[in-house]
């Protein structure tokens, strides 16, 4: 899937699953009640912030899966002591 944590973002999360589930851009659009050009910005990094939970939310939703699997990992914490 995807090579390490550091390349995770959540369009290449989308893209993934999108392709798993069959589903071309407009379906997926569609299907969530989404523009194709919000679909095709989310899965290319083309936005410069993560989309609002409520389109990750549609998305997931649209998909048949939990919101937490387009979800990129945290960054690892940095403890200070």
């Amino acid at each position: 899937m995807i090579d390490s944590d550091a390349d995770v973002t959540i369009g290449k999360l989308l893209r993934w699953e999108r392709v798993r589930a069959g589903l071309t851009q407009r379906q997926l659009a569609q299907k969530a009640g989404l523009d194709e050009v919000t679909v095709n910005h989310i899965e290319n990094d083309k936005r410069k912030r993560r989309p609002h939970p409520s389109t990750t939310h549609k998305l997931a939703d649209a998909l048949g899966i939990p919101v937490e699997r387009l979800l990129p990992p945290s960054p690892p914490s940095r403890g200070y002591s």
